[in-house]
């Protein structure tokens, strides 16, 4: 009954994006695919010296670093990600995860509640990171 529940993630087919912002997305558990309406979850690969875009979603967002090293941007605040670190994106809030190192950046992220795919990301919106004061 619950079988199509466990999912071998390293089998599923991912969302290639392409140069400036080279990564893998890959939906795990999500409306489209398994009708969950609770969440969306997706395992993000992101290539050597590459970044996401300085984006924001409609929904909050949770991050877990599972390998490779980076920084990630919130706001205007800088973290420096590493193995096991977790971290909370409000919704409305912009973000960027920078991978700064030669390793694969892996990372799992949890959307709630969940939505369709192309909905959001249709509502992503992407700006330019803001200049710092001096």
């Amino acid at each position: 009954m619950y079988e199509k529940y466990v999912v071998k993630a390293w089998e599923e087919k991912g969302e290639i994006q392409k140069e400036p912002y080279k990564r893998e997305i890959k939906p795990l558990f999500t409306m489209d695919k398994y009708g969950i309406e609770e969440f969306m979850l997706n395992v993000t690969f992101i290539d050597p010296y590459s970044r996401t875009q300085y984006h924001k979603h409609v929904l909050a967002e949770a991050i877990y670093v599972v390998s490779g090293r980076g920084e990630a941007i919130l706001g205007e605040e800088r973290y420096q990600l590493e193995p096991d670190i977790a971290f909370y994106v409000p919704k409305e809030v912009f973000h960027q995860v920078i991978n700064k190192t030669a390793e694969t950046l892996k990372l799992v992220n949890v959307f709630a509640p969940a939505m369709h795919r192309d909905e959001h990301k249709k509502k992503t919106v992407v700006a330019v990171i803001p200049k710092k004061k001096s």
